[in-house]
């Protein structure tokens, strides 16, 4: 079995505020943190197409937040659909080159250490087959940042 991917995109969040996140800092510094160049637009959606894919927003078409609906004149902001997306996002590469053969998933959670400012979640999630037979195809560690006003 081919060893699981994780990918931890926390948006915003820069090397100089690693500091703030100790266990994501602990990870970076050993090793497994790697630098993502900046898209143009710099925009949500840009950046997230292009982690989504790997493809810079000529390869994945993704070149704003907002989209002129030219029925009714109107810009309207975050209806994108992932049908927009000219480019194969990571998740169906992993599915087309077998990273999971289930006929569905389960995804089991937990809070790994809750807090008022910072709470550290973790998943796993798994493809299981008719059989019942399960393989682990994906885990997630997320930081949840409660930000007072």
């Amino acid at each position: 079995m081919a060893a699981p991917l994780v990918l931890i995109n926390a948006v915003g969040l820069t090397p100089g505020l690693l500091q703030h996140a100790p266990r994501l800092n602990a990870l970076a510094q050993s090793g497994w943190m790697r630098p993502l160049k900046e898209v143009v637009p710099a925009v949500t959606c840009t950046a997230q197409a292009t982690f989504l894919t790997g493809k810079t927003p000529e390869g994945h078409g993704i070149v704003g937040n907002g989209w002129l609906w030219r029925d009714t004149g109107e810009v309207r902001f975050w209806q994108q659909s992932n049908r927009l997306l000219q480019a194969e996002p990571i998740y169906q590469t992993a599915k087309r080159e077998r990273a999971a053969q289930g006929k569905s998933f389960l995804a089991r959670a937990e809070v790994i250490k809750p807090g008022r400012t910072l709470t550290v979640a973790r998943a796993d999630v798994f493809g299981v087959a008719e059989s019942g037979d399960r393989e682990l195809v994906a885990t997630m560690l997320a930081t949840i940042i409660c930000l007072q006003k």
